[in-house]
Formats: C-alpha cells, sequence, structure tokens
C-alpha cells in the first residue's frame, strides 16, 4: 500500500516534503522558538518582572519622600540639615571627632 502511494508522487515532492519535515523538526528542538529558548525566555521574564516589582517599591518610596519634602516644612528642614549641611541664622556647627 505505501508503495503505491509512493508511486503516485514523484521523488522530487517526496524529497521536498522530507526536507521541510526535517526542517521543522530542527526548528522544534534548535531554532529560535525551541523548548529550551522559551524556557530561557520564561526565565529571563520571571527576572525582569521582580526587578519591575522592585522598581515599583523604590518609586513608590521616592514619591511618599517627595510628598513629605513639598508638604512637610520639618520634613525638608530635616533634609537641607541632613544632606546639604544647611543651618539656621545664628546657628553654629560644632563637630566632635572620635580618636
Amino acid at each position: 500500500m505505501i508503495r503505491n502511494l509512493f508511486k503516485n508522487f514523484p521523488l522530487g515532492i517526496i524529497i521536498l516534503l522530507i526536507i521541510i519535515f526535517t526542517y521543522y523538526i530542527y526548528e522544534i528542538f534548535f531554532g529560535m522558538y525551541s523548548f529550551n529558548e522559551i524556557k530561557k525566555l520564561e526565565s529571563k521574564k520571571e527576572i525582569i518582572s521582580k526587578e519591575n516589582n522592585l522598581q515599583i517599591e523604590k518609586n513608590k518610596n521616592l514619591e511618599s519622600e517627595l510628598e513629605s519634602l513639598t508638604y512637610d516644612e520639618d520634613a525638608l528642614e530635616g533634609y537641607a540639615r541632613q544632606e546639604l549641611g544647611l543651618i539656621k541664622e545664628g546657628e553654629i556647627i560644632i563637630e566632635i571627632e572620635n580618636d
């Protein structure tokens, strides 16, 4: 029965079908969209997702800090004193060195 099937098709078409079949099998196991590549991309996706969540958390913290510096004068003054080293008029800075 198989011989009858192949008698109806020319040899060139059979070879072409075998080449196409082999190409698709190769692509499934070793190509750009192979199972291995998909697993690698999924792991990269998870890592990037975790990094995004960390950045979102940092953004929320920065937004709350910005809001406190915008609306709370005491927080703004504390930030200016600590980060910028500013002092009020009439204040004297005393530095203590540890041995």
